[in-house]
């Protein structure tokens, strides 16, 4: 839900192709959002580091 307002507000200013939500984080019946702290975000960010630079360079290209 928070990439929708995130959305809502970023059309404001940009075109709708220049967009972009990554999500990392979730919280669900399995993983309770008390089980989120600053050293799974840490984890899960560096986990997924190759990834996301690989798709920064993919939007930086893309016009």
């Amino acid at each position: 839900m928070e990439g929708a307002g995130f959305y809502s507000a970023a059309v404001a200013v940009a075109p709708p192709e220049h967009i972009h939500c990554i999500k990392i984080v979730s919280d669900n019946p399995q993983n309770s959002i008390n089980s989120i702290n600053r050293e799974l975000i840490t984890q899960l960010m560096n986990d997924r580091l190759p990834i996301l630079e690989q798709l920064s360079r993919l939007a930086v290209h893309t016009d």
